[in-house]
């Protein structure tokens, strides 16, 4: 038979981590993209006549993709790599469900293997 579980509401604990989580990708994705933001408001501030002559000679083009500045690479991102990453994500997903009380440990190793090195490099960096 099957254990009849009473709903009990939204535990505070749920609120707690939902706010954790919500906070660390807002500062993640905020962090990541500040040096896109500088950028451009670099490019805002550069008067017309001096961003690399284009616009004073009248040689940039309407409909033209802009091309990145020294130091910026594009990367393209092929359909083969997200298939393996779909796969590779759905893979792991499968483990944890059919096989979560093995990889539980697995995944506290690799964590605390890369919170190890992470530290190492801090206290290098601060040590140095």
């Amino acid at each position: 038979s099957v254990a009849q579980v009473p709903p009990e509401g939204i535990d505070a604990n749920l609120a707690v981590f939902l706010a954790i989580a919500l906070s660390i990708i807002s500062i993640g994705n905020f962090w990541g993209t500040s040096e896109q933001r500088r950028l451009a408001l670099r490019r805002r501030s550069i008067p017309a006549g001096e961003q690399g002559g284009r616009a004073a000679t009248g040689s940039s083009e309407a409909g033209t993709t802009p091309q990145p500045q020294a130091g910026q690479e594009q990367e393209a991102i092929s359909t083969k790599a997200i298939l393996c990453l779909l796969i590779a994500a759905t893979a792991v997903l499968l483990l944890m469900y059919f096989l979560y009380k093995y990889v539980v440990y697995v995944f506290i190793f690799l964590f605390a293997l890369g919170s190890a090195f992470a530290t190492g490099r801090c206290l290098s960096v601060l040590l140095a």
